[in-house]
């Protein structure tokens, strides 16, 4: 068995339904038949990645009519055009770039910046002003959707995947902006250790349900305590990579990928 040597494990659980039954002939040679599943379980990791490219082109299309919907209706509230609203609740109240804001962001990226600064800093201007524009329509769509009653049916593929972060830092990030059904996390790791990943997770009222096993090469009573204090569903040893002491623990918290392929 490889030895267990990442940092942090995010992982979405889900199985690729095959699109047709699995005894299903879809050709026959001589009278001998290919079946559905013959063709589909070999391009299972294919078909799952189109799966989400398609639930994804879906959701963005869903978000993007949540969104004119909600602008149109507020704006015949108000007895103004869609742009009339935008530009009274957005443009209006976005203050121009400055030349403070251009020279930081200059100097934090000029590294990556061609050309003579002049006509770098002319760039980045509209590129700035651009950002504070979608930064300010986001806040006042998030505002209308919190007047509003929004039930989105749209539900997410079975598509398996299993993200691993660098640090704990890089994990925070991932797990507030992905959807992921279990976190596993080491306890020693830079920028944020696994303990306060955990503390941070279970005090976030979005990501609070979900189930984090924490493992370590430590295992005195107090470092299980520490874990299981901080909110881990389970602290687990290394050594329990050797067992079925891990496999008992992602299934007793999220299924085996046999329950899930039921689903």
């Amino acid at each position: 068995m490889r030895a267990f040597a990442t940092l942090l494990i995010l992982v979405c659980l889900g199985y690729p339904k095959l699109t047709q039954a699995a005894g299903d002939t879809l050709a026959e040679v001589d009278g001998v038949p290919i079946t559905s599943e013959e063709v589909e379980k070999p391009l299972a990791s294919q078909l799952s990645k189109l799966e989400e490219q398609i639930y994804n082109m879906k959701r963005q299309r869903v978000e993007a009519l949540i969104n004119e919907k909600l602008l149109a209706k507020e704006a015949a509230k108000r007895s103004l055009s869609v742009p009339a609203l935008l530009d009274a609740e957005v443009t209006s109240k976005v203050g121009l770039v400055t030349e403070q804001e251009i020279e930081k962001f200059y100097e934090q990226n000029k590294a990556q910046l061609k050309g003579e600064k002049s006509s770098v800093r002319e760039q980045i201007r509209p590129h700035l002003q651009n950002q504070k524009l979608a930064a300010k329509r986001e806040e006042f769509l998030k505002s209308l959707r919190s007047q509003a009653k929004i039930v989105v049916n749209l539900k997410p593929p079975h598509v398996p995947r299993v993200e691993v972060a660098v640090d704990g830092m890089h994990g925070w990030n991932s797990v507030r902006s992905g959807a992921f059904d279990l976190v596993i996390s080491d306890v020693d790791m830079p920028r944020l250790d696994g303990i306060e990943l955990v503390t941070l997770i279970k005090k976030d009222a979005r990501l609070k349900s979900m189930p984090v096993i924490v493992v370590s090469y430590k295992d005195r009573e107090e470092d299980h305590r520490r874990g299981l204090e901080a909110g881990a569903d389970y602290y687990l040893t290394k050594g329990s990579f050797h067992d079925e002491t891990f496999l008992t623990a992602v299934s007793d918290l999220i299924g085996s990928a046999e329950d899930q392929s039921n689903v």
